[in-house]
């Protein structure tokens, strides 16, 4: 079990990892300075990434009960949804300063601001899941 999680996870996080730089190479275009941030950026949320969800397969093949596994599964759903809301809205804290100092670039606005929203939902998620879960913030860690 923990070998067939492991390689799903790490197949998942591969075709993930390339997804997102095809995404940001083709995004950006025009853009080569937002290009690096995005790149440098994408390769710190997939470093994080694996790291949660390493701790997490390892973590999972000593727990015996099917709650425990559950519980965990939950926390490791919570885990990607911080991570990626906040890999997300770092992104476009730079993107927008970048678009906010630079003339002609106003067209861009409306999709940072639903790409920050949705971001903003995937926290609002995690800590629902938090509370419906009864995870404590700080029994993560």
């Amino acid at each position: 079990m923990k070998s067939t999680t492991f390689v799903v996870f790490f197949i998942g996080l591969t075709i993930l990892g390339g997804i997102g730089y095809v995404i940001g190479r083709v995004a950006f275009l025009n853009y080569p300075g937002v290009e690096n941030v995005f790149s440098i950026i994408w390769t710190v949320v997939l470093t994080v990434l694996l790291y949660v969800g390493l701790r997490h397969t390892l973590k999972s093949s000593a727990l015996k009960t099917p709650a425990e596994r559950r519980r965990e599964v939950y926390a490791f759903v919570i885990s990607l949804c911080e991570v990626s809301a906040f890999g997300t809205l770092i992104f476009l804290a730079i993107v927008f300063s970048n678009i906010a100092t630079t003339r002609g670039n106003e067209s861009l606005l409306p999709l940072i601001l639903v790409t920050g929203a949705l971001a903003v939902v995937m926290l609002a998620f995690s800590g629902t899941m938090r509370v419906l879960t009864g995870r404590n913030v700080t029994a993560e860690n």
